[in-house]
């Protein structure tokens, strides 16, 4: 009896857990803020919550306003850091492809490299209609 209880109370409680999963707000990945409106919202969120007053609200717009620069610069060497390794890695790959292949070899797996290249497979993220699609055509 105990155990039908307990199967019942754990049936129920996660039914109503996937329920609020569902009605949860989604937002559109195509909703994307700016930094600026990001800052504005978190502003007007502060200001509401914390009683702030008309300087406070200058401070503390001008500290997010330097601490989103500094986090897009960060973003920014990341990613410049991140590309330079991908390079040293693909100048390895070919390096080691060289030493593997026979030059014939090496020619084929080149041009099916670029043919990869050329019909978008390297890159499954992309999908048709993507802004980088769009800027290609």
């Amino acid at each position: 009896m105990k155990k039908l209880i307990i199967v019942a109370i754990l049936a129920v409680s996660l039914t109503s857990y996937a329920q609020d999963k569902k009605e949860m707000p989604h937002r559109d990945k195509t909703e994307k803020k700016s930094p600026e409106e990001r800052n504005e919202i978190k502003l007007k969120k502060m200001t509401s919550e914390l009683n702030l007053d008309a300087k406070q609200q200058k401070e503390m717009a001008d500290f997010m306003a330097e601490r989103s620069k500094k986090r897009e610069s960060f973003r920014a060497e990341k990613r410049a850091a991140h590309k330079k390794q991908m390079d040293k890695d693909k100048e390895v790959m070919n390096t080691k492809m060289k030493g593997m292949l026979s030059p014939e070899q090496y020619k084929k797996w080149e041009a099916s490299k670029e043919k990869q290249h050329q019909k978008g497979t390297h890159h499954k993220r992309h999908k048709e209609g993507s802004p980088k699609e769009e800027m290609k055509k």
